[in-house]
């Protein structure tokens, strides 16, 4: 769609003029320039001092379709009032060294701005930076502007050669241009980037700021907003919305009540954005799409959900999710999803039963990124010297020693031989943790029986409120949108998308397996006598499932 779809003549000329003038002012500053290294002094000088100055008349973007009356291969970049305020705001992060949270529509070049600041700060300033985001072609392909070091790369070659400095020359600047990386030659200072395949894609070393672009996709938010923690007191978080609850929503909540900066940008709020923009932009696009990219909205129904019915029930204090506590008067159950592979986390829930009202009540949760063997370990109360625990395991270690533990619940089915040959069920053997497994001629069940198994029973959950990432994996579990998403690592719809939601959500579907398959076993021992229900007896019902 052309530009004349959308704007009047009068608004097109306007803009038209706009632009002539910076260029003609770019253009006399710039000859002046040339021969005159005073010239050059003065506008080095001006620009570390003033950003808005360094973008105004120096940055430049590539030609947006909206604009093809322009003809011009590359737009000068001149900031709207809304970009003026996110400049300013970001700035000033970086040099009080403050975290700011950014929530916004789609194309309002925020990555863009964030990807100029950090260039300002390398040339002018020195200092390391780490830019983050979901792939390695979102953080790096050659010649693909969309890539946040290409739009780096873009930036600085537009740049004159006199305001660059002299070991980044158009003529050796790349052998210091790396991939995902462009550094000085003595290492003290730079620009890398990263993505979300690690947990610790944010510890580093020391950084001045760093940057999570599309923070609600990434797959270890959690985890790397932690460890973003130890590499810089600026962070800047930016982000279209995804769902609740997610790490992204939870820093909303810190900014709603002011312990981080808050920036809100709606599409309304760029010039050139208006309704028959709106109209042409949401063509095709689904209900779920137009309220995460245009309108912010974190409350829309996610397409594909697997629990669509984990939610609370509206009927009076029968609620799914409330402040349950640990009764030391109920049996308790640990399920625990393993990692096989060392990059996913062992998720580990804890579970009690609720012999008045048959209920199964999730009362607390923590994953943790270790071994086999040291998870085993932690879970046996004897965590070797030098387990790492940051302060959400480590809290959870406090609570888990007063637990009386009872059933340890994990993949039933268990044969996996691969690591250090053996299986996971004989390494937790190893100090004293004997994993529930299922008779060997039970027929194995599979991910979508237990998933259907889990949705029929959601009714007899329930949730503490306290375990916000238990509740954020399975309201946000979702098929893929596609047959074949391969992206993903889901290859039918017919399975779950592996994610950051994949692990609390199995081990949940593991525990309810077992309570599933001990309902039916008691059911077939009481039809064979009939036993006389009794009061819950941690003896007697440690000793029936020591001797079964």
């Amino acid at each position: 769609m052309l530009a004349d779809d959308f704007y009047t003549q009068e608004f097109i000329e306007a803009h038209k003029t706009k632009v002539k003038d910076n260029l003609k002012d770019r253009y006399s500053m710039l000859l002046k320039a040339k021969s005159d290294k005073k010239a050059q002094a003065v506008l080095i000088e001006k620009s570390k001092r003033d950003i808005k100055f360094f973008f105004e008349y120096f940055l430049y973007t590539d030609r947006n379709k909206l604009f093809e009356y322009l003809d011009l291969q590359d737009m000068p970049f001149m900031l709207f009032d809304y970009q003026k305020e996110a400049v300013d705001e970001i700035w000033s992060c970086i040099v009080h060294w403050k975290k700011v949270f950014i929530e916004k529509s789609r194309q309002l070049w925020l990555s863009w701005i964030i990807c100029w600041i950090f260039l300002y700060w390398f040339l002018f300033h020195g200092h390391k930076y780490t830019m983050i985001t979901m792939t390695q072609d979102e953080i790096d392909k050659s010649w693909d502007i969309d890539s946040l070091f290409e739009k780096l790369r873009y930036m600085i070659r537009l740049l004159p050669q006199w305001m660059l400095p002299d070991w980044l020359s158009k003529e050796v600047w790349t052998e210091y241009n790396k991939s995902m990386s462009i550094s000085h030659p003595s290492g003290t200072s730079g620009i890398t980037g990263k993505t979300w395949w690690k947990p610790d894609a944010g510890r580093w070393g020391t950084r001045n700021a760093v940057f999570l672009d599309e923070m609600a996709s990434l797959t270890y938010a959690r985890q790397i907003n932690m460890s973003v923690g130890s590499s810089s007191p600026c962070v800047i978080y930016n982000s279209t919305p995804k769902w609740e609850f997610n790490e992204f929503y939870e820093m909303r909540k810190k900014a709603m009540l002011w312990e981080i900066e808050w920036l809100r940008y709606h599409w309304t709020e760029h010039p050139f954005y208006n309704d028959k923009w709106h109209e042409w932009y949401c063509k095709g696009k689904s209900t779920e799409a137009i309220a995460q990219e245009l309108e912010i909205d974190y409350n829309v129904a996610i397409k594909w959900r697997v629990y669509p019915n984990f939610k609370p029930i509206e009927n009076g204090w029968d609620v799914m999710f409330w402040d349950y506590e640990y009764n030391p008067n109920y049996p308790i159950y640990f399920s625990i999803d393993n990692s096989h592979w060392g990059s996913d986390p062992h998720a580990i829930i804890v579970w009690q039963k609720d012999l008045k009202t048959d209920k199964w009540i999730v009362i607390d949760g923590v994953e943790v990124y270790s071994s086999i063997d040291e998870v085993a370990e932690f879970l046996a109360k004897v965590p070797r010297q030098g387990f790492k625990m940051d302060d959400e395991i480590y809290d959870f270690y406090q609570r888990y020693l007063n637990y009386k533990k009872w059933i340890y619940i994990a993949d039933p089915y268990d044969t996996d031989a691969t690591v250090n040959d053996a299986t996971i069920r004989a390494k937790y053997a190893k100090v004293w943790i004997y994993l529930y497994k299922k008779d060997a001629d039970t027929k194995q069940s599979t991910v979508e029986q237990r998933i259907q198994d889990t949705k029929s029973n959601m009714n007899r959950m329930r949730v503490s409120n306290s375990c916000k990432w238990f509740i954020s994996a399975v309201s946000n579990a979702r098929y893929p949108e596609s047959k074949w998403d391969i992206s993903n690592w889901t290859q039918a719809r017919t399975k779950p998308i592996h994610d950051q939601t994949s692990h609390y959500r199995t081990s949940m579907e593991y525990a309810i397996d077992y309570f599933l398959m001990e309902e039916k076993r008691m059911q077939q021992r009481d039809m064979r006598k009939p036993v006389t229900r009794q009061v819950f007896d941690p003896v007697t019902w440690e000793e029936r499932y020591i001797t079964r």
